[in-house]
């Protein structure tokens, strides 16, 4: 699973299972079809809090 802003991509094979996306895939034939479901994050990513802590830093500082 990739956490992409606020969405979720998650790969599966042909029977179900995940497919992590950092290892090796077979190629998407029609014999190994692979399913991509895209669903949005209800969590925020690392990015955004990291972005939430400086500006809450930004904002102590300006005070």
């Amino acid at each position: 699973m990739v956490n992409h802003r606020s969405s979720n991509i998650i790969i599966t094979d042909v029977n179900g299972l995940h497919v992590p996306c950092s290892g090796s895939m077979l190629a998407n034939t029609y014999n190994t079809p692979y399913t991509v479901t895209i669903t949005h994050s209800s969590e925020p990513s690392e990015i955004t809090l990291i972005v939430r802590m400086f500006e809450s830093l930004t904002k102590q500082i300006n005070e």
